[in-house]
């Protein structure tokens, strides 16, 4: 049996890792390598992937070319890939604009998916090589998923400025992240989520965020087979997450209750956590929320799909969760994320590591 192409990587990565790491570079040398490094296997198969023999993607090149055409029209387009919304027709219609090859398409997605990844990384993890491996291993599902994953990733541009705002108060960011929410809805009507987000900030003590959780968590109980089947029924290509929704009840809470007790524990009461933590400590509490109701619904499949904008911050502050608690427990805690990434990496039914194959 040949080994995967993926996996191959995965292993020069982390030789190269540990090349890095005893060479004796600087700390900030060190990160700049390991950031640089996961970018360009990213991207490398982003640009060369097979994606013939892929979910979605094989539709979404054809779709490209024929946006990329003088005379294409918007509503014609809708008939190559489900219900495509209008900024995603428009993305398309501007990368064509420099060149119709699938290799330039493939690639530019790549980097408009990638980059606000390695942005945060670079710019908010407290242990860099941790996140690239986490996000490495998680990053199989946006080669082929592109309107979801580059609406999250464009998202994730908001996330500075939404913390902005909250140090300051000042509205010129808040109405900064509604736009590039309303940007992001644009490609993917999923980002409707974020307002969710944008409502916990203004919630500023623990007691009353935990009471307003605890609602959220009782409405989501009662509301969540509706709102799935309203959703699903007004974005085509969601219908077999439902149909599926059986098979993966339980896979979301066992990776994120783990992570919300030792956030609990050790981040939340942290005198000196800065604003970027305790927002994604909220934002963690809504995941696992979400996770729990999965659960007890039947939700596995479609949940993890929805709570992507998220979820998108766990190889972030997976990491920062590992350096507060203690040195013993922080190996143990990072050996055991990295085996739980690899196990849906590369193990799970779900992979999709054997489908990317490359062509050149």
């Amino acid at each position: 049996m040949i080994m995967p192409y993926l996996l191959i990587n995965l292993i020069v990565l982390v030789i190269l890792f540990l090349f890095v790491n005893f060479c004796g570079f600087k700390k900030n040398t060190k990160n700049r390598l390991y950031i640089a490094i996961t970018f360009f296997s990213v991207i490398f198969f982003h640009t060369f992937k097979n994606w013939r023999i892929m979910d979605d993607i094989h539709a979404y090149i054809p779709a490209f070319k024929y946006i990329a055409s003088d005379n294409s029209n918007y509503y014609i387009a809708n008939s190559y890939y489900y219900k495509m919304q209008y900024g995603y027709y428009l993305l398309n219609k501007v990368i064509g604009f420099f060149s119709v090859s699938e290799y330039y398409f493939q690639f530019v997605m790549g980097c408009i998916i990638s980059l606000p990844y390695f942005y945060i990384i670079k710019k908010y993890s407290p242990i860099v090589w941790f996140s690239c491996l986490l996000y490495f291993m998680g990053f199989i599902q946006s080669t082929f998923v592109l309107r979801q994953h580059a609406a999250v990733s464009i998202a994730l541009v908001a996330f500075p400025l939404l913390v902005k705002y909250i140090n300051t108060n000042k509205l010129k960011y808040l109405l900064c992240v509604l736009l590039i929410i309303a940007i992001s809805y644009s490609i993917h009507p999923t980002a409707i989520l974020l307002l969710i987000v944008i409502g916990f900030i203004f919630v500023k003590t623990n007691h009353c965020f935990f009471f307003y959780v605890f609602v959220f968590t009782i409405v989501l109980y009662y509301s969540l087979s509706v709102a799935s089947i309203i959703f699903v029924e007004n974005t085509e290509g969601y219908q077999k997450y439902i149909n599926e929704a059986s098979t993966n009840s339980f896979g979301t809470i066992i990776f994120y209750l783990p992570v919300w007790f030792l956030a609990t524990k050790y981040v939340l009461p942290y005198k000196k956590n800065e604003a970027e933590w305790l927002l994604l400590y909220k934002i963690l509490c809504l995941s696992t929320s979400f996770a729990f109701i999965s659960v007890l619904q039947e939700g596995g499949q479609i949940i993890p799909r929805l709570i992507l904008y998220f979820t998108c911050y766990d190889c972030i502050f997976i990491p920062y969760v590992a350096k507060r608690i203690g040195r013993v427990e922080k190996y143990g805690f990072i050996a055991l994320y990295l085996l739980f990434a690899f196990y849906l990496f590369a193990i799970s039914e779900h992979s999709a590591i054997n489908k990317c194959e490359l062509i050149f």
